[in-house]
């Protein structure tokens, strides 16, 4: 059994690289971008099962950023 995949998007690596500690100590697959430019190239490889996004990010708010991946066929759900 495969164990479920989650995507961290956060720009401060400390907090980015804590919280994958965390996830991969309890048994997830992390992956890891520091901008929604990179959560973008993630995506596109293979969607997971969880997005973990940071509020504030340096190119776009993680706010407007889950909204347009809810209006995008290909990942709104």
């Amino acid at each position: 059994m495969s164990s479920k995949q989650v995507l961290i998007v956060e720009d401060e690596r400390a907090i980015r690289e804590m919280t994958a500690f965390g996830l991969r100590r309890a048994g997830f697959d992390v992956r890891e971008a520091e901008d929604c430019r990179a959560a973008r190239v993630q995506l596109a490889d293979r969607q997971p099962d969880l997005l973990l996004v940071d509020w504030m990010l340096p190119d776009m708010s993680g706010l407007e950023f889950t909204r347009q991946l809810k209006r995008d066929r290909e990942t709104r759900d």
